[in-house]
């Protein structure tokens, strides 16, 4: 060993052993009892003690990691739930030797939980606290806490030290929240009451479980207190922990805390005021969660410095086992939750990225983690030492409690008498009777920056079949790659040998172990720099799912082999820099006379800044769910488009913004003064019973000032109801309007665009209506029509040019431009389930050119677009807003979404069937329950959800009924940028992955950094989906920087300024006294008015 200043170095080795399996993957499987490991989490079930008594029964146990008795070597403690519990001394040569006896570490309690190894005494030896729970009677579930002796033995000490908690607990977390440089605790308890006993309605979540709840214990150096209440921490009988998880997810210095909640209750971000109390304020940092939160952890996944965060849940990946096992809420009782105040819960993993100061965007279905089946463990670690952060996820249940086969089996009458009778219920007989599936765990490696990952467990030598829990990396012989420890249910636990450096010689590491004097620094943070490269670890190692991992901290460096320099932020706010580091290296940095640290380095000049707010806008709340139980998500909330312009002649900008049903539009008048003021003599409120879907300001009727056309449309109102009809307001040339009831006719759709422009070159402005939907059929094609404008103040349907425009989609929006450059304007018009499609004009005359444009393969879900010069060789390009990726559907040209829709049984309403592949098979994404719901005749061939689980849509639907039902076609649902290449042929240009993590409602093009070139604004976000899907919400705003050559650039969040919460529907920007602004139009609050810096 040699000494480099303050820094012990040992190189990494590689372990010496006899037994060595062969090398054919990433990791190789120890055999457990070659290497001395004989633990097995065996679990046994009787009439007496099982799941239904105990709900928790097949949580399964954890794994602890640390060096106890500091040879160099991390050793290894399993939790057992019926078993003992044991302790392994880790013998450098992969061999391990069971001490658990001989020290004492067995534990005396009935069923353990939870493992943690910290230095809870500060003497420099690793001490054991276990949590227990079970509901066993005479067993108190007193946890233990062991102290180390420093001679391989431990004495239990948790009534000692005040931390015998005998809540049902599932684990205990310790770190210092108070930074008095000693180790806190936060004991995580579940709830003792039954499931069913709740009145949801009544919540109880500010009152404190007399005989539960969650703990935070401060150590007052030889004993802890209970500070729970007065710091701020619920302790109530509706928390159903599952997951504690601590990180600085603001950046402030002080550890925070996040709570994963099974059940209802929805999950705790706990920010820590530096005070010793904390504040709970997931739903101010978090749009949405995960429903059955279970086990998570805190790292950096896209090596910004920013801690992201991943929990899991329990939804399946792959359409047989979905059907087969999985239930969603509807519409009406997530509704109901959210007014009890559960807040935004969906069925699936969550990866939440860290985008500026604590404020989340959830990418999970971007990224593809979102279904791990019944998932506990989750680790975020460099596996392959690439410089990327991967996933690693146990998962599995003994039994599938929720097949949906066995809950009705035991639901029949005929089969509850056999179970129950008068000795009591066979509990035995009914668990059974419950299928059990083993299957592998999931190992995602980070693919794309953090927002793409790829499951390569068979790859990697991972994909035993399993029921896994608790699950830790470590580096246990010192080679430089982390290793993986498994605990699993009735099988004997997983060890995983790590050959990266055998497989990635290419590939470099560091491991760092930080010391305060003989103390681990628990809560020290560590950046390091590598030309260019940054990478960025917290040490907290108690995370994932009742488990504690290796507390040295390991960065994969990629192709690095050195460190330009290592920065070590202690939590006593001092760093310490360390330069030229070599890779490849285990270093023990031990406190030194550390420098104060400078306070992090913030973004202050951004590209935006917020500068004002205006106006006031609310949806009225309709389910058009309950017309259309079938349609993945809602057309109800496509208002809120702006129309811009000077309508009074005093030089200011004005606007107005398009009013939702039971609220009329408002209009506001521009100043060098306020900015904008609304305009309260408005004359809209007559209409207020309309849902306005888009408006622009022309002078329609000749006499040199600008009208307002406001187009209403949407789908509540009935067929022929009056709140359909568009209006025509007449401008006195002052800016005060009239409503004109001649001058439109009554029109027989539902508008949801308008393109105004002089089509046939007679002087005034003529305008194209499209139209989205038809009243209670989803997926059938609406018309458009063609308004000329004469010149006498009327503009009639021009039924020859509107013809053309017969049955062609479900249009969401439209633009007027020139793209072929032949001096007239030609119509561009997107929507759902269709491509972007263009009609060129010739003299007032239209024809489709859809294809011969290059839009063959453009069938998207899209919202929106856009036509600007982008390149600015003079040709108008297109920007096109589609659904985007974050979603769990998927589609591309050779394996498109499909929608078939018809009349299936034959009850005069449109069935529209959602339609994806799995593999190379094409399924029916309607779950059995509610296909049956909507379509009662496919009972008969369909009595078991086994039946129906793995049929594709051509064994559901005949062949006749598929041919006769209308197809339409997703191919894409990325956001795009198509470029005109001159004479209106077009090429499609890939925007950055940060464009497609929400669907896009909004686009604006204006050079936001002053470069001279065009860049792009995106606003968007859709919250009316079904909760089986999720609402989409990952969009704060999006700023996208043209750096030429037809490319793009995401700026980040920090760097835009942008902080937009909510859906937005429009986006516009002008000129005010020199400065450049730029208004977001919102579904549901207040305008938001950004000033550009430069």
């Amino acid at each position: 060993m040699r000494k480099i200043a303050l820094l012990a170095l040992l190189g990494f080795t590689v372990a010496q052993c006899t037994y060595s399996p062969k090398i054919e993957s990433l990791f190789t499987q120890m055999e457990s009892t070659k290497i001395g490991i004989d633990f097995q989490n065996n679990l046994s079930y009787d009439k007496d003690f099982n799941v239904f008594n105990y709900r928790n029964f097949y949580n399964g146990g954890g794994v602890a990691v640390g060096d106890i008795n500091n040879d160099g070597y991390v050793d290894l403690y399993f939790t057992a739930n019926q078993t003992s519990n044991k302790l392994y001394l880790n013998n450098g040569d992969w061999t391990f030797t069971d001490i658990t006896e001989t020290s004492g570490t067995s534990g005396k309690q009935a069923w353990s939980t939870g493992a943690a190894m910290a230095d809870v005494n500060g003497d420099g030896w690793l001490d054991i606290y276990v949590a227990n729970s079970g509901d066993i009677k005479g067993d108190s579930r007193a946890n233990e806490l062991f102290l180390n002796n420093g001679d391989n033995t431990f004495t239990e000490s948790a009534d000692a030290w005040g931390v015998a908690d005998q809540g049902l607990s599932t684990h205990g977390v310790f770190f210092d929240y108070d930074r008095d440089g000693d180790l806190d605790l936060y004991v995580l308890n579940n709830s003792y009451r039954a499931i069913g006993s709740f009145n949801l309605q009544k919540s109880s979540r500010e009152i404190r479980d007399p005989e539960g709840g969650d703990k935070l214990y401060r150590n007052e150096g030889g004993h802890f207190t209970d500070v729970s209440e007065e710091a701020g921490i619920m302790g109530s009988e509706i928390g159903f922990g599952l997951g504690t998880t601590v990180g600085d997810v603001n950046g402030d210095g002080w550890l925070d805390i996040y709570i994963s909640n099974d059940f209802f209750e929805k999950d705790y971000l706990y920010i820590n005021k530096g005070d010793g109390t904390f504040s709970e304020e997931l739903e101010k940092h978090m749009r949405h969660t995960s429903f059955a939160s279970m086990g998570a952890d805190m790292a950096d996944i896209n090596n910004d410095a920013a801690p992201d965060l991943f929990v899991t849940d329990m939804l399946p990946q792959g359409v047989r086992r979905l059907n087969q096992t999985t239930t969603f809420e509807n519409w009406d009782v997530y509704q109901g939750k959210l007014d009890w105040g559960y807040y935004h819960q969906f069925n699936r993993n969550m990866l939440h990225l860290n985008t500026a100061d604590g404020d989340f965007v959830e990418i999970g279905q971007l990224s593809g983690v979102e279904a791990t089946d019944w998932s506990w463990g989750a680790l975020i670690a460099d596996l392959d030492n690439d410089g990327w952060r991967d996933l690693y996820i146990s998962n599995g249940i003994a039994h599938d409690l929720t097949d949906q086969d066995y809950i009705n089996y035991i639901s029949n009458e005929e089969v509850m008498r056999a179970i129950v009778t008068e000795e009591g219920v066979n509990y035995k007989e009914l668990i059974d009777l419950m299928p059990t599936t083993r299957i592998p765990n999931y190992a995602f490696k980070n693919v794309a920056g953090g927002y793409k990952f790829v499951d390569q467990a068979k790859e990697w030598g991972l994909s035993v079949p399993s029921h896994s829990n608790g699950s830790v990396y470590a580096d246990l012989d010192n080679d430089g790659d982390l290793d993986l420890v498994v605990n699993n249910v009735n099988q004997a636990p997983f060890i995983w040998r790590n050959n990266a450096e055998t497989i990635h010689p290419e590939n470099h590491s560091v491991q760092i172990e930080l010391r305060d004097g003989e103390k681990l620094a628990i809560g020290a943070k560590v950046y390091a720099y590598a030309q260019g490269s940054m990478y960025y670890a917290e040490n907290v190692p108690m995370k994932g799912f009742q488990s504690s991992v290796d507390p040295r901290i390991h960065l994969g460096l990629g192709a690095h082999q050195i460190l330009d320099s290592l920065v070590v932020q202690w939590s006593s706010e001092e760093k310490q820099t360390l330069t030229d580091i070599p890779a490849d290296s285990l270093y023990v940095v031990r406190r030194a006379a550390a420098s104060p640290a400078a306070a992090p380095k913030k973004i202050t000049t951004t590209l935006l800044a917020m500068n004002a707010a205006y106006g006031g806008r609310t949806e009225t709340p309709y389910s058009q769910f309950n017309e259309e139980r079938l349609i993945p998500q809602m057309t109800t909330s496509e208002g809120a488009r702006l129309a811009v312009a000077d309508i009074n002649g005093d030089g200011y900008v004005d606007f107005y913004q398009c009013g939702s049903a039971g609220q009329p539009g408002q209009l506001f008048f521009g100043s060098d003064w306020y900015g904008f003021e609304q305009d309260i003599d408005a004359p809209f409120v007559q209409h207020a019973e309309c849902e306005d879907t888009d408006a622009e300001f022309f002078d329609y009727d000749g006499d040199g000032d600008l009208d307002l056309y406001v187009a209403s449309g949407s789908v509540q109102p009935e067929n022929g109801s009056a709140a359909l009809y568009d209006r025509i307001y007449t401008n006195n040339g002052k800016g005060r309007f009239t409503y004109d009831a001649n001058a439109l006719p009554e029109l027989p759709i539902r508008t949801s665009s308008i393109a105004v422009s002089d089509y046939d070159g007679d002087g005034d402005l003529d305008v194209f209506v499209a139209a989205r939907a038809v009243k209670g059929r989803y997926g059938v094609p609406a018309s458009g029509l063609f308004l000329m404008n004469y010149g006498d103040g009327v503009l009639r349907n021009e039924r020859m040019t509107t013809r053309g425009f017969q049955n062609i989609g479900m249009i969401s929006d439209c633009e007027a431009g020139d793209v072929d450059g032949d001096g007239d304007d030609d119509i561009i018009a997107v929507g759902d389930w269709q491509g972007v499609r263009l009609w060129m004009n010739d003299a007032g005359q239209f024809a489709e050119r859809t294809l011969e444009a290059g839009f063959d393969h453009s069938q998207g879900l899209w919202n929106t677009v856009r036509l600007e010069d982008l390149d600015g060789d003079g040709a108008l390009d297109i920007i096109a807003g589609n659904l985007g990726e974050n979603c769990r559907l998927e589609a591309s040209v050779e394996k498109p979404m499909v929608l078939f829709v018809n009349d299936f049984d034959n009850n005069t309403y449109s069935d529209p069937i959602l339609c994806s592949y799995w593999g190379d098979t094409l399924f029916p994404r309607v779950l059995r329950h509610n296909m049956i719901s909507q379509l009662p005749y496919l009972k008969k061939e369909n009595l078991e959800y086994s039946q129906y689980a793995g049929k594709s849509v051509f064994e559901v639907f005949d062949t006749t009924q598929l041919e006769r039902s209308a197809l339409l076609q997703v191919q894409t649902l990325r956001t795009t940028c198509f470029y005109n290449n001159g004479n209106g042929i077009f090429s499609h240009a890939t925007l950055p992955i940060q464009a497609q993590t929400a669907p896009v409602y909004a686009i604006d093009a204006l050079d936001v950094d002053g470069d001279g070139d065009k860049d792009l604004i995106l606003g968007g976000n859709l919250y009316e989906v079904q909760p089986e899907w999720g609402r989409y919400d990952a969009s704060r705003g999006t700023v996208l920087l043209n750096t030429g050559n037809r490319e793009w650039r995401a700026a980040t969040q920090l760097q835009s300024g942008l902080n937009i919460d909510g859906q937005v529907r429009d986006i516009t920007h002008y000129q005010r006294d020199g400065q450049t602004y730029v208004l977001f139009s919102k579904v549901d609050g207040l305008l938001e008015e950004y000033k550009l810096s430069h």
